[in-house]
């Protein structure tokens, strides 16, 4: 994947300052433009037949082993090219620092959003985007409660919505109205919760310097290693949010649960 310039970045991020209010809706915003940054949307079937291609003759990807095997290798990845990022956003003239949303914060905010479709997929999700290439409300959902996991809010109502809504975009659950039903009742308000609660983050935070203050423990002069450990035990956490949905999921399908 060819990592996006510094210029997309700073683009997405000036769109974003310019038409909305980061207090109240600014997240769905934010959201819109890194997916309009170059690379930010997943193609499911492409990026699966890529993964599992890779895969030694006889391994079979459903098990768990290899599921958490090929996640731990998407979160190296992105984990390395957000760290390498981020050391030269600490810089003198590395990425430029914008009004609201920092080109580095939107950067941290683009892998984060890549790795949480990827992941999604690699556990079995279905396509968070509709036929006409629009995020989908439970795709929204799902992105926006990762990331809000993915940023440090550890609030049980957060986690259980993640788990809900996982279980409603595996590819059977989307055959079960009822299901789809019940389930947003549970995971919408949770999900608009965690919207707001980003919204409040870049707000507070981004407002006033680059990841150094959007991720406290980060200062501009070892932004390159904190960064490092910041985001791999973020994306670890939401490999073990995934990995428990998955099996809640399974588990429920065993006994009886929602059914194709």
């Amino acid at each position: 994947m060819k990592f996006p310039d510094e210029e997309q970045f700073g683009k997405a991020a000036d769109a974003a300052v310019r038409t909305f209010s980061l207090k109240n809706n600014g997240w769905n915003a934010v959201l819109a433009s890194i997916l309009r940054i170059k690379g930010a949307r997943v193609n499911r079937t492409e990026f699966l037949r890529q993964v599992f291609e890779q895969l030694p003759a006889g391994r079979t990807w459903m098990s768990a082993e290899t599921m958490q095997e090929l996640a731990a290798k998407r979160i190296r990845r992105h984990t390395i090219e957000t760290s390498a990022a981020s050391a030269a956003a600490g810089l003198p003239g590395g990425f430029a620092l914008l009004a609201t949303v920092p080109a580095d914060v939107m950067q941290y905010l683009w892998h984060t959003v890549v790795l949480a479709q990827e992941l999604c997929y690699l556990y079995g999700t279905a396509d968070l985007f509709s036929e006409d290439g629009r995020l989908s409300d439970q795709g929204n959902g799902i992105l926006t409660l990762a990331v809000c996991l993915m940023l440090g809010s550890r609030d049980t109502e957060t986690e259980n919505a993640f788990s809900a809504l996982y279980r409603a975009l595996k590819e059977r659950a989307l055959k079960n109205p009822s299901f789809l039903a019940v389930t947003a009742r549970f995971w919408y308000p949770a999900a608009e919760k965690a919207a707001e609660w980003l919204g409040a983050k870049l707000a507070g935070t981004a407002a006033r310097g680059g990841l150094s203050k959007f991720l406290p423990l980060i200062g501009a002069a070892v932004n390159g290693i904190a960064s490092y450990a910041t985001f791999s035990s973020a994306a670890v956490f939401l490999e073990s949010s995934l990995r428990n949905a998955a099996k809640a999921a399974a588990e429920e399908q065993a006994h009886g649960g929602f059914s194709a």
